[in-house]
């Protein structure tokens, strides 16, 4: 589940997926227009909660998409993705939101990427 408007987010997931063996039930990109309202419940999963984290903060569309989502004791991990300057509160505030959302937090991660606003023409 991530909210990745230039992909660099989604990619890191992935390899975070690959490195972990973790199999892939199913993808949410809320980063779509289309889950602007999106709210579900997870039970026994796992879930990986990936966003990119803008001057030190975590977009108000992910956050407006993530507070939604709710779990029963599920556990979760959270990887925010920065571009070297710094990630500031951005994991706590997801922590927080996620963990008041009865998700049972087991990882965290700040990952440097390239810091990108808009996706590169490659």
């Amino acid at each position: 589940m991530y909210f990745s408007p230039t992909d660099t987010t989604k990619k890191i997931l992935y390899k975070i997926i690959e490195q972990i063996n973790l199999p892939i039930k199913k993808e949410y990109n809320l980063t779509n227009y289309e889950y602007k309202d999106f709210s579900c419940q997870f039970n026994n999963d796992i879930i990986l909660f990936g966003f990119p984290v803008y001057s030190g903060r975590v977009p108000k569309s992910a956050i407006n998409r993530f507070f939604n989502i709710t779990g029963k004791n599920t556990q979760a991990i959270i990887c925010a993705t920065f571009g070297n300057r710094n990630y500031d509160s951005a994991l706590m505030e997801i922590y927080e939101l996620l963990q008041n959302n009865s998700f049972n937090i087991i990882g965290l991660c700040a990952i440097v990427t390239p810091h990108l606003i808009v996706k590169k023409n490659t």
